[in-house]
């Protein structure tokens, strides 16, 4: 064992070295731009295109996908895995260039495959049509990325398909599947994807269409089957694209005791199939002389389950009267050989009792046939008997010996006298029953009798021009004909040599003339331009499409026909240049959008139309939709509102660069709400005697100010105009007044300096922003100076006068000039640093459900004044609800519905260390209990001085998405989203803060924003103890799905499951409490096809995925038998057992380096397991994360996490594992304690085996073996269900 430690050793050594070695010439001559490179090389090219120029975009040079979900292997360069991301954005076609659609964004996850630097994003959400995916990945402090392009085409697809009987038990038609049902009528349902429309055709009759619900559920109650097969054809479409499937369905048609499925006839050698339906024509045998003649039955029996073989020598059949039975089972007459070979010609069919039935296929003797005197209709019949039952069949045909007989006729749908004319490359359908594409259309006809000319008809009377064609590949009896001018519906058809008509060979055809007129653009489908823009154009492409004598084609524009010899469209292209003698059907328009048309501003109708002439009929084709296009040059105004002038310097206004617009932390500075301004509907109130006055406004040339009636600002597009414009202090001469200005017509802020009160009273300002087209947009805001003993800034009013609030506490922020102190219900009040004369309080004390009557006194040179402030706490429980309390051993809030304990002790401390290497603690901070918005995470969307949340931090759409990636998944939330904070620490950054909501002046607890307090790493404070949290979830769920509830937490920028312990009679889980933020309960709703049909660990398996201990291997599977890691299972038991997580940057093992993980494992739990001593590695120093775990490695760790009691290892304990176990020996020294151990436990119990030469089973524990994940799964539950409360008793 030394000498392979050492040689490990050595090993390790040397690899490493090997590591150190400069790359060779390949790795240096890789592009050094090349962060992210997909395996996929037509996804990897589209990297070098772009939204316009000559480079754009296309359906013909981006990847095309018809999935709504994207899966991207590849590999990374230079960028740290831990900052992987990647982002879907839809784009689209406008002026001339593709653009991106803001709203229309989907965050995805990349994961790294192992320790390579491979990576795999798994269910990357697509939207209809191009899509632009930018990889991420941080290299240093620089952000590398790279974009690809992919087009989604939405297409429909069947998800499920079955067909009920006369049972109530479904039979599954999947592909391949052989169905049969015991009724003729019978209902079809199933389930579609994409579509809006259900069609389905039997036995190629008309199509019938069912209705579709909003779910793709789609029911067809009434389908009319014909004795033995029935084919089905299923058309499944939305509003630009269909498919078409088969399915077959056997019909066991008892009523009219039919069973027989097909026949087929041979007669003096030639083959004549389906004789049980049709009524062939036979041109074979001499007239007046026998034939032999014999037939190949398919008949529909019931499945003997006692003696298959027996009951099929019982088959007996004849011809004629019935009473001339014929064994079936003389098998060398039948093309049997073997009633026993595995091979017989037997077909098993399912029915809704399972598989129950069997087609029996067998061909007769052959038989003389005599009457053969006169050409005719002629008939035999065909009887079958088991001894019991008798089935019999009357099969007739047309009797034309001699003469020139079509067998069969084909349709070449892809045949081409030029190019594509052998026809043993061909595509050949059956004629009979086909749907043309065309009025003229390429057969193959394949006759039995002497050449002729091939005459076609359609009946009733009309004849159908035929031609021979010259091809390739045809046997002796094959001919290729061109069919021209079949009319438009559906007719019968014959087709016949010479003038025997008997002989015809008849067909049912249908022609459905599917001219369209194809556009890029939708009806409905809205644009943006802006009116600025002199130069707008409209791009319209298409084409008339499967037209055969287009002889009219137009369009017309808001009802007006556009004349290309207009000199107001010159520089346009207004023509549809179509010519339909070359075959260019396709088109391009560039329609110019202006005041005075074609396209307008607004609703826009275009109509297209195109006529065709075939056989003398006329057919007109028209495609009309309306389009909106939207002005964007409409002037907005983003904010307008007062400021307080700063003791110091003003912020600078940031310059606008074209490109990237503001610096918008910046900007936030600028526009930052000062206490000093208590906010109610617009209306500022304030004891300041000057401040400052900021708007922020987008689209627009000119700006007004007025106070009153007068103007004190103007300014023209000579300031704000296309180019970005600056100005720092500038007078406006005609009021003196002092401005700062910064952007252009599209993006400008405006900052008027030093407004002054001379006076206590009221300011009133009117804004006004005009832009080029003379569009105006207003607010008017009022500023009121109080002069008072004191003002009240927190708490606002809520409802009219009066303060209503959902919660337990409010803020008092109150300004008293010359006040030595402020009391509030005889607590003292702070005193604020940051602003003169104001105290503040945070009062935690309401009672619900009443109004409260807060106290406050307020002391100025020996003198005493007394107020009350009375406000309603409403106490619901919904969205927006808050409970504030000092940190204590237990809180109970929502009507318990949200229960936080901790052990005695427990205070608030700092989670890191700071320079100095110093804890942080806090006893006396209050936390914040919240119920969110689910759909944006918001608590407190007005804080107690009556702003906005929007108003004090921006929330953006990358922020709302990545707070929903927990509703994106496979669970649905099944509690209300709680939040709870304990605050802030104190840093250079900031002072101690008690609970915040996750949106504050201190910024946004979701990354994505500006530059927040919440991130500040000296600041984040956590419990010193863990804590237990019990969440209360919907009573509707039952207690049988409780291994699949779980808990998410959103604590470090990303949804984490966390797991948890239910309570089935009480309706609550609990988790473990280590760090605050967003907590909800969610539930499994969907699972992998691999753990559903998995036979024995489908329950386990859901269960250990639900919980978050288990991850999928890929996007859409689990990987239930893939074999189980070391990585994983070490993982997997720090999970289940919630042991807190013990790591820092000094890794225990060099193959396992900090922040490296996977889809399985992650360094943190690797380390976290060394240091409880659960795992010690393969080699001193090294792990083998992804080395598949064995059995008795598997035992080590699990004895090692429970701390099971180990026996001594020695001669006495390896006696009692020979004993235990067949294979005892084979368990290495190390590991038989805890083998021993878990066995005992009846966590790891081993496999039954029966020993050879005796009826006893012993058992082999089987330690080298490795373990599916289904079974390491197995394991890990018993080893929960034995330690913790995590899973029920009852899960198996």
């Amino acid at each position: 064992m030394q000498r392979i430690r050492k040689s490990l050793i050595w090993l390790m050594a040397a690899l490493l070295v090997c590591s150190f070695l400069p790359p060779g010439p390949a790795q240096r001559a890789s592009a050094a731009a090349d962060y992210f490179m997909p395996d996929d090389l037509k996804l990897r090219s589209t990297k070098s295109l772009a939204l316009e120029g000559a480079n754009m975009i296309s359906r013909s040079n981006v990847y095309t996908t018809t999935s709504p979900t994207l899966k991207i292997t590849g590999t990374f360069h230079s960028v740290i895995d831990s900052s992987l991301s990647v982002e879907v954005q839809q784009l689209i076609f406008q002026n001339n260039k593709y653009v991106p659609v803001d709203s229309r964004i989907a965050i995805g996850t990349v994961q790294r495959e192992g320790s390579t630097n491979r990576f795999t994003t798994s269910n990357l959400t697509l939207f209809p049509g191009f899509n632009r995916i930018t990889f991420r990945g941080m290299e240093g402090n620089f952000e590398r990325s790279e974009i690809f392009y992919v087009l989604y085409d939405q297409v429909p697809y069947i998800q499920n398909l079955v067909v009920y009987g006369s049972g109530s038990t479904p039979i599954q038609l999947n592909e391949g599947t052989n169905a049969v049902v015991d009724t003729k009528i019978v209902a079809l349902q199933g389930q579609v994807q994409n579509a809006t429309v259900v069609g389905v055709s039997l036995n190629g009759g008309p199509e019938t269409n069912a209705t579709v619900l909003e779910n793709g559920t789609f029911v067809l109650p009434s389908l009319s089957l014909k004795g033995g097969r029935n084919e089905l054809t299923i058309r499944v479409a939305n509003n630009s694209d269909s498919i078409q499937v088969k399915r077959v369905i056997y019909f066991e048609d008892t009523i009219e005791n039919d069973p027989f499925v097909k026949v087929d006839m041979t007669f003096a050698g030639a083959t004549y199939d389906n004789v049980h339906e049709t009524i062939p024509i036979v041109s074979n045998g001499t007239k007046g002389a026998p034939s032999d003649v014999y037939l190949r039955v398919e008949i529909l029996l019931p499945i003997d389950a006692v003696d298959n073989a027996n009951y099929l020598r019982k088959i007996k059949y004849s011809f004629g009267n019935g009473t001339n039975w014929t064994n079936v089972a003389n098998w060398p007459n039948v093309g049997f050989t073997d009633p026993d070979d595995p091979e017989l010609d037997t077909l098993k069919l399912t029915g809704a009792g399972g598989v129950n039935r069997q087609i029996l296929t067998f061909t007769t003797a052959a038989h003389s046939f005599t009457d053969t005197t006169a050409e005719g209709l002629k008939e035999l019949v065909v009887a079958v008997t088991d001894g019991t039952n008798n089935w019999s069949k009357r099969i007739r045909f047309n009797y034309q010996p001699g003469a020139t007989v079509i067998k069969n006729i084909y349709l070449l749908p892809d045949f081409n006298e030029s190019s594509n004319h052998n026809v043993t490359t061909q595509t050949q359908l059956p004629l009979n029953g086909q749907e043309l594409s065309s009025p003229n259309f390429y057969i193959l006809v394949e006759k039995d009798g002497p050449a002729g000319q091939l005459k076609a008809e359609y009946l009733p009377s009309g004849s159908l021009q035929t031609t021979p064609i010259a091809a390739t590949g045809l046997t002796s009896d094959q001919e290729v004909y061109l069919v021209k001018g079949f009319p438009n519906g559906q007719h019968q058809a014959q087709f016949y040599y010479g003038t025997n008509r008997d002989a015809a060979y008849r067909v049912s055809l249908a022609y459905v003339a599917k001219q369209f007129i194809d556009l890029n653009l939708r009806d409905g489908q809205t644009f943006e331009f802006n009116s600025r823009d002199q130069n707008n154009v409209l791009l319209i492409t298409g084409s008339y499409v499967g037209f055969e004598g287009l002889t009219n084609w137009q369009y017309v524009v808001n009802s007006n026909a556009l004349d290309p010899k207009d000199s107001k469209y010159d520089g346009y292209d207004v023509d549809l240049d179509i010519n339909p003698s070359t075959g260019d059907y396709a088109f391009e328009l560039r329609l110019p959008i202006r005041a005075d048309g074609p396209i307008y501003f607004g609703q826009n109708t275009l109509l297209f139309t195109g006529t065709e002439e075939v056989n003398g009929q006329k057919r007109e084709v028209r495609k009309e939709l309306r389009i909106y296009v939207i002005d964007t040059n409409v002037s907005t105004i983003a904010r307008f509102h007062p400021v307080a002038v700063p003791s110091g310097a003003r912020t600078t206004l940031p310059p606008y660069d074209l490109n990237n617009g503001f610096d918008e932390n910046l900007l936030d500075q600028v526009f930052e709400i000062s206490p000093a301004f208590a906010v109610n509907n617009d209306r500022y109130l304030t004891s300041e005697t000057q401040y400052d006055l900021v708007f922020r406004g987008h689209g627009a040339n000119y700006v007004n100010l007025k106070r009153g009636s007068e103007t004190i600002l103007y300014l023209d597009n000579t300031v704000i105009g296309v180019n970005p414009e600056y100005k720092d202090g500038e007078t406006y001469a005609p009021t003196g007044i002092v401005y700062d200005f910064s952007g252009n017509e599209d993006d400008f802020v405006v900052r008027v300096r030093g407004l002054k009160f001379d006076e206590p009273g009221t300011h009133v300002y009117n804004l006004e922003l005009i832009n080029s087209s003379g569009a105006r947009t207003t607010q008017r805001i009022e500023i009121e100076r109080e002069l008072a003993a004191f003002r009240i800034f927190a708490p606002q009013p809520t409802v009219g006068d009066q303060i209503v609030v959902n919660k337990n506490f409010v803020r008092i922020d109150i300004e008293a000039e010359g006040a030595t102190a402020v009391r509030v219900d005889g607590q003292e009040a702070t005193k604020r640093t940051d602003f003169p004369n104001r105290f503040i309080y945070d009062y935690t004390d309401l009672k619900p459900n009443k109004w409260n009557d807060i106290k406050i006194e307020i002391e100025r040179a020996g003198t005493k004044i007394n107020e009350t402030i009375r406000v309603y706490y409403t106490g619901e429980v919904k969205i927006d609800a808050q409970y504030m309390e000092p940190l204590k051993a237990k809180h109970s809030v929502f009507n318990k519905k949200l229960e936080l304990s901790f052990p005695r002790g427990t205070v608030l401390m700092s989670a890191i260390q700071n320079a100095n290497g110093v804890y942080k603690y806090y006893t006396d901070n209050k936390l914040l209990f919240g119920i969110a918005n689910p759909q944006d995470g918001v608590v407190a969307r007005r804080d107690d001085y009556g702003q906005d949340i929007k108003t004090i931090y921006p929330i953006t759409n990358a922020m709302i998405a990545l707070f929903n990636e927990v509703n994106l998944g496979n669970f649905t939330r099944i509690s209300d989203v709680y939040w709870i904070s304990g605050g802030l620490g104190e840093s250079s950054s900031g002072p101690k803060r008690d609970g915040l909501p996750p949106y504050s002046e201190e910024g946004s607890f979701i990354p994505g924003g500006s530059a927040s307090g919440y991130h500040d790493p000296e600041r984040k404070i956590v419990p010193s103890q863990r804590g237990t949290l019990k969440l209360t979830f919907d009573e509707n769920v039952v207690d049988d799905a409780a291994h699949t509830v779980t808990v998410f937490r959103f604590a470090n920028g990303y949804w984490e499951n966390i797991g948890g312990a239910v309570d089935t009679k009480n309706n609550t889980i609990s988790v473990p409490f280590d760090e605050f933020g967003y907590y909800v309960v969610m539930k499994l709703r969907r699972s992998y096809s691999d753990i559903a049909n998995h036979p024995w660990a489908r329950n386990v398996l859901n269960g250990l995925y639900s919980k978050g201990i288990m991850n999928n291997l890929r996007y859409d599977e689990f990987g239930a038998d893939d074999l189980t890691t070391r990585g994983e299972f070490v993982t997997l038991l720090v999970k289940g057992l919630n042991l807190p997580l013990n790591y820092d940057d000094n890794n225990t093992f060099t193959d396992i380096q900090p922040g490296t993980k996977t889809s399985t494992w992650t360094y943190e739990h690797i380390e976290t397991a060394a240091r409880a001593g659960i795992v010690q590695g393969k080699a001193v120093g090294y792990f083998g994360s992804e080395i598949p775990i064995t059995r008795e490695e598997a035992a080590v760790m699990i004895a090692r996490a429970l701390e099971l009691k180990m026996a001594a290892n020695d001669k006495k304990l390896e006696d009692s594992l020979n004993k235990t176990f067949l294979d005892g020996s084979k368990i290495n020294t190390y590991a038989r304690p805890a083998v021993d151990a878990v066995y005992k436990a009846k966590i790891m119990t081993g496999s039954e085996v029966t020993i050879p030469g005796s009826d006893k089973k012993g058992l082999n524990f089987n330690p080298t073996s490795n373990m599916t994940r289904a079974e390491a799964g197995a394991i890990a539950v018993r080893m929960f269900q034995r330690s913790t409360n995590l899973f029920p008793k009852t899960l198996a």
